[in-house]
């Protein structure tokens, strides 16, 4: 846009340098001698004028968005992603800002493009991090919930042990769930043992948690 303007201006005073004649000798027809420098400020002057403002605005807007994206961290950076504050230094969570800025179901602005829009001010970003902040716990609050329920669940439905007074030590040990498979020949002497069915299996426990077990019912071990 400063170029166009630029361009713009530039044009129409150099038309006017050529109209009014200017471009080499006077209105009056009388040469200009090029050994001789020009005498007052002449079109170019102008265009040069123009050019500088231009880039003294253009130094003055960059500035003022490097304040306002440090505006935006500061801000941010008292809040956390992932259970660690916010980071300017990291980009993960730049890019993680500007999408929780964007997002509507936090108050935020949807046509967000960069950090450094001024509709971010420092109250508004607060606002969307504290509802961010609020949605991120309630999504805490009901896995927890989740997860203890189906704890629960898992007690509930988990396979008590059929043992009573008549139960022999093979039942029993088949019951808890069997001794590992890869303990059979180190027991029994044989890999496949056929004379204990049940006894060894693949997802059973080992021999000193099933003492421990056989110990609780009872059972003489010693």
């Amino acid at each position: 846009m400063e170029l166009e303007n630029i361009n713009r201006a530039g044009i129409e005073r150099l038309q006017k340098v050529v109209k009014s004649g200017q471009g080499g000798q006077p209105q009056g027809g009388v040469p200009v001698d090029p050994s001789q420098p020009p005498k007052g400020p002449t079109p170019f002057d102008d265009v040069n004028q123009l050019m500088a403002e231009a880039e003294q605005r253009k130094a003055v807007e960059t500035q003022q968005k490097a304040e306002q994206v440090t505006s935006v961290w500061d801000v941010a950076e008292e809040y956390a992603r992932a259970g660690l504050p916010y980071d300017r230094t990291v980009l993960q969570d730049r890019f993680s800002l500007l999408g929780a800025l964007k997002k509507e179901q936090y108050g935020g602005i949807p046509d967000l493009t960069g950090l450094d829009d001024p509709r971010l001010t420092p109250d508004k970003v607060r606002h969307v991090m504290e509802k961010r902040a609020e949605f991120k716990a309630g999504q805490d609050a009901t896995r927890v919930q989740q997860a203890t329920l189906y704890a629960q669940d898992a007690a509930t439905n988990a396979r008590i042990p059929k043992i009573n007074d008549n139960t022999n030590i093979l039942k029993a040990i088949s019951e808890h769930g069997g001794i590992r498979y890869d303990m059979a020949k180190d027991l029994t002497g044989e890999s496949r043992p056929k004379t204990a069915p049940g006894v060894f299996k693949r997802t059973g426990t080992g021999i000193d948690d099933m003492a421990r077990m056989l110990a609780d019912d009872g059972y003489p071990l010693m």
